[in-house]
């Protein structure tokens, strides 16, 4: 099995062009730099916390995870309820380090204006949209030598992924907010009903299909050098092999999975092999 590492986190601030943490995440990966993890909880506890490699004591595992679920769950604007929920379901006890969900989610945002801030990937990406549904005229949104454009064509709404893949939302217009009436939302009908855009919503939806086309190319690369790849779950793959080929089948899906697509050259991938005689998690 081969774990795409982070690869929604690293997704999310490639798209929002934060090179100051893309350098964190290839300095972890070179094993020169800090684990992503421990360096969010340092924000918020205000002094180091250890990784896994640096000998933790069980308060430095407890920032950490703080750290790890601030990362995976706040970065797509989740409310402090919606916070204070998922660190429960991650039975992540926020008191024993002295913190509210309030407080963790303020925190992280303050010190992410990439993602949070009044130019940040939200706010770029609502109001570009929120712009092409009413005008009809593309934008676009530049990533390191790529680019995602967003465009109008009879009355749906386009996103084109770094791929060349679209995300299609049809019935696109501007209408009163369910949620907060009193402002006009970017509304669209979904399989399910009517549905309505945000910016934590709209990079959450860009940042898991490229997600999702990284891990197509690295399936299919994967497939074309001869692995026996026999499932996927999430961000995995699953491959069989024989067990006197198992070290150079790990070498090679991790060589594969660092190599980023053609069309996201700039951003940093990595993966974490390993191996078990029948599938667990």
């Amino acid at each position: 099995m081969a774990d795409a590492a982070q690869i929604e986190n690293r997704v999310l601030y490639w798209l929002a062009n934060d090179s100051t943490i893309l350098s964190l995440y290839r300095a972890f990966d070179a094993g020169t730099g800090k684990d992503p993890y421990c360096a969010s909880a340092e924000i918020l506890r205000g002094k180091p916390v250890a990784g896994k490699k640096e000998n933790p004591s069980e308060e430095d595992k407890s920032w950490r995870n703080v750290g790890k679920v601030c990362e995976i769950a706040l970065g797509y604007q989740m409310g402090t309820d919606a916070f204070a929920d998922r660190c429960s379901a991650e039975e992540i006890d926020l008191s024993k380090v002295g913190l509210t969900p309030k407080e963790c989610l303020e925190k992280w945002r303050q010190n992410h204006p990439s993602i949070a801030g009044p130019r940040g990937i939200w706010r770029l990406l609502e109001c570009g949209i929120e712009a092409v549904v009413k005008d009809g005229k593309p934008r676009q949104h530049l990533v390191d030598g790529t680019s995602v454009m967003v465009t109008m064509n009879d009355r749906n709404l386009y996103i084109g992924l770094p791929s060349g893949r679209h995300l299609v939302y049809r019935n696109a217009r501007m209408s009163a907010s369910l949620k907060f009436p009193w402002k006009q939302q970017v509304t669209y009908d979904s399989p399910v009903g009517i549905s309505q855009l945000y910016g934590g919503l709209i990079t959450e939806n860009i940042v898991q299909a490229i997600a999702a086309d990284c891990f197509r190319f690295w399936i299919l690369s994967a497939e074309m050098a001869g692995l026996k790849v026999i499932g996927h779950t999430h961000d995995e793959i699953i491959i069989e092999a024989l067990e006197q080929d198992l070290q150079s089948v790990l070498e090679l899906i991790k060589s594969i999975m660092k190599t980023p697509p053609p069309w996201a050259w700039s951003l940093p991938v990595n993966a974490d092999p390993d191996s078990h005689v029948h599938y667990k998690k």
